[in-house]
Parts: structure tokens; C-alpha cells; sequence
């Protein structure tokens, strides 16, 4: 998972050194994963919830902070692009590992 608050080509998503993780969709609606730090590691955060899709928006509810997060979603080659609807939210790219 990459965040930016400024979209770029899906060929120029690469890892950083800032922020990353990863995050389990699950079938029954809910999802666990982690958000990681490289440079800061004592700041990686475990994080879960649920979600739902309707039509091209993904609703995330995160337990960790009692947040919902609602976003547009595409899907462009290996990646899911989530651009939350709030403009001061990061946008998430997240790749397909299996």
C-alpha cells in the first residue's frame, strides 16, 4: 500500500520509505492489516474494521480510531486506487498480491 494526497501514474507507484502496510479485504465484510512507518517504526499502527462497496464507492470503518472513511474506487492493472471523497484524506494505492 502506498498514500499520497496528490495522484500519479499507476507505472510510478514504487514503495517508500514513508509510509506503507498492507491490508486484508476480507469476504465477510471486514478487514485487518497494518500501516507501517520504515523510518519511524515504534508509529506502525495494526488497524481492522469493516467495509462496504456500492457502485464505485468503498466505505472503510476503522475500529482502531472510530473513523469511516468514505472513497471513490478504480482498479487499474494490479492496483486498487481508493481516493477518499475528503480532499485533505491521502489517497491509498493498494496492490494485488494474490
Amino acid at each position: 500500500m502506498g498514500m499520497t494526497k496528490k495522484p500519479f501514474p499507476i507505472d510510478e507507484v514504487t514503495e517508500t520509505s514513508l509510509m506503507g502496510g498492507s491490508l486484508n479485504f476480507k469476504p465477510d465484510k471486514t478487514f485487518d492489516g497494518e500501516v507501517t512507518y520504515p523510518q519511524t517504526p515504534d508509529k506502525n499502527l495494526k488497524v481492522y474494521g469493516s467495509y462496504t462497496i456500492e457502485n464505485e464507492f468503498l466505505t472503510i470503518s476503522n475500529q482502531i480510531n472510530n473513523s469511516t472513511t468514505k472513497s471513490t474506487v478504480r482498479f487499474e492493472k494490479d492496483f486498487m486506487v481508493v481516493t477518499p471523497l475528503n480532499p485533505e484524506a491521502f489517497i491509498a494505492y493498494y496492490k494485488r498480491l494474490n
